[in-house]
C-alpha cells in the first residue's frame, strides 16, 4: 500500500514538472494553452486510473479525482471539460474490457 501512495505522489510531481513547461512554451495563447493542458491532465489521470490503491482486498481508490479536480481549479472550465470526457473516455473502455484481458483487441 505505501507503494502505491508513492507511485500516486510520484504521478503528481510529474504533473506538476511536466505543467510548469507546457505553460511556460505556450504562454499567452489563450485556448491553445487550455488544450494542451487539458490534454496533459486527462493523460496523467488516464495513468492514475491504471495505478489504483488497495486499501484492503476488494477495495481500490485510483487518484483520478484528485487529478481532475486539479485541472478544473488550475487550468479552468476547458482545461476541466477536456480532462474530463477523455478520462470517461478512457475509463468506459478501461472498465468494459473483459476479465484477464490484457489490452484492447486494437493495440
Amino acid at each position: 500500500m505505501a507503494l502505491d501512495l508513492v507511485k500516486s505522489v510520484a504521478l503528481l510531481l510529474a504533473l506538476s514538472l511536466t505543467y510548469s513547461f507546457t505553460i511556460r512554451s505556450l504562454r499567452r495563447r489563450g485556448v491553445l494553452s487550455e488544450v494542451a493542458t487539458g490534454f496533459l491532465f486527462a493523460a496523467i489521470c488516464m495513468v492514475a486510473v491504471l495505478n489504483p490503491v488497495s486499501l484492503s482486498p476488494g477495495l481500490q481508490v485510483n487518484g483520478s479525482t484528485v487529478v481532475l479536480s486539479m485541472a478544473a481549479a488550475i487550468g479552468g472550465p476547458v482545461t476541466a471539460c477536456l480532462a474530463a470526457a477523455l478520462a470517461l473516455l478512457f475509463f468506459s473502455m478501461w472498465a468494459t474490457l473483459p476479465a484477464g484481458a490484457e489490452c484492447w483487441p486494437w493495440w
